[in-house]
């Protein structure tokens, strides 16, 4: 090999192996980046489980107290109709 060859080669593997060391750098920021999405993606999972909890407690909740309003009410319609009566 020539001299210019040999600076040549010795150029395009350095260049090689920056461009290695770069892919390599991506990538370890790259893996990191996805795992923090993943670990917010399972947080936001939880919570969104937790809020249809809380939200389906709550429906529950008011039914129930329209169930008891409704008593009160038939309660209150049938003492009217007693005192009228």
């Amino acid at each position: 090999m020539t001299d210019s060859k040999v600076r040549q080669y010795k150029k395009l593997r350095i260049e090689a192996f920056d461009l290695i060391e770069k892919l390599v750098s991506s990538n370890a920021i790259l893996t990191s980046s996805l795992e923090h999405n993943e670990k917010l993606q399972r947080k936001c999972l939880a919570s969104t489980i937790n809020q249809n909890t809380i939200i389906q407690n709550m429906v529950a909740r008011i039914k129930h107290q329209d169930e008891l309003i409704m008593d009160l009410s038939d309660d209150a319609i049938d003492q009217s109709k007693k005192e009228i009566n």
